[in-house]
């Protein structure tokens, strides 16, 4: 979710209206706001609002109908456009275990007071036409317990969070209560678990988004 508003559309009508982003960046809501409807669209709210004509996975709905069609929010952390944002693919197909804990090393090229500039760290499936068909049958995940951990040099835990239990796509942890340390190796582990019913496809992406400089890259996985 990247936004939630109250409008008057064209016909002078209240409407309380949701902004969500399709992590796969195609296919979007196609009842009543979406890109082209021109019912309830003025030119000057699609202005404020952002809303563009085209099939960039961003797109607006009514509260109403994200409450029926939805059970699980995201809600997307507004990313300064002089921040730094890195991302890595993690290719888990060749791994044995349905459970996995895969590592990865951090490096901040200055010391970052998360309590003033968060650091984003999130963990997305996406993937080609088949991956997103399959997606629609299946579940790429068990109904198991995502975990995204953040440890200092020492591996010692600076922080977590545990995301619901659910069979979902995209979880991540804002780092907002300590300040990093320059040129301290941290590691990042990501612990999910695979779906082994279906086809495989173990893929994610871990990006990162930090208001300093760093480096990023994958450690080990278990």
């Amino acid at each position: 979710m990247i936004g939630a508003f109250e409008v008057i559309d064209a016909s002078g009508q209240k409407e309380y209206l949701v902004k969500l982003r399709n992590p796969w960046g195609q296919t979007e809501f196609q009842g009543d706001w979406n890109d082209e409807d021109d019912l309830h669209w003025t030119p000057a709210l699609r202005q404020k609002l952002g809303c563009e004509q085209k099939d960039d996975g961003i797109f607006f709905m009514p509260l109403l109908d994200y409450v029926k069609y939805f059970d699980h929010t995201c809600i997307c952390m507004d990313v300064k456009s002089d921040w730094f944002t890195k991302s890595l693919m993690y290719d888990g197909n060749t791994a044995v275990a349905d459970t996995q804990q895969v590592q990865f090393n951090l490096t901040l090229n200055e010391d970052l007071d998360c309590t003033k500039n968060p650091l984003a760290i999130e963990v997305i499936q996406q993937g080609d036409d088949k991956m997103a068909r399959y997606r629609q049958e299946s579940n790429l995940l068990t109904e198991a317990i995502p975990v995204v951990v953040l440890f200092d040099d020492k591996m010692k835990q600076i922080e977590k969070n545990v995301s619901p239990c659910l069979p979902i796509f995209s979880f991540s942890l804002i780092c907002d209560e300590n300040t990093l340390k320059k040129d301290t190796r941290y590691t990042i582990m990501v612990q999910i678990q695979w779906n082994t019913k279906e086809e495989k496809f173990r893929e994610f992406m871990l990006k990162i988004s930090s208001a300093v400089e760093f480096t990023v890259k994958q450690k080990g996985s278990l």
